[in-house]
């Protein structure tokens, strides 16, 4: 799957979650600062991805999430 194809779904699934529907993240957004990120909302966001995409994270994966580039190259690398 293209990179910009895994971007859209993920947004898609971010917005969902926060409901923020104009929310546009680039690689360099850094989660933490999305209106409404937390601990429980990155768990359900995750949880979207992971039941979208067919696969799990580790914990050391999500540990490793930052910004949203490492969040959409994650999941691409997940998928490939």
């Amino acid at each position: 799957m293209e990179k910009d194809a895994v971007s859209t779904q993920v947004v898609s699934i971010i917005r969902e979650e926060l409901q923020e529907e104009s929310l546009a993240p680039d690689a360099q957004t850094r989660l933490g600062t999305l209106p409404g990120w937390d601990s429980v909302t990155m768990s359900s966001i995750l949880i979207g991805i992971e039941q979208e995409f067919g696969f799990e994270f580790s914990v050391q994966e999500m540990d490793g999430l930052s910004d949203f580039g490492s969040l959409v190259s994650l999941v691409q690398e997940k998928i490939a």
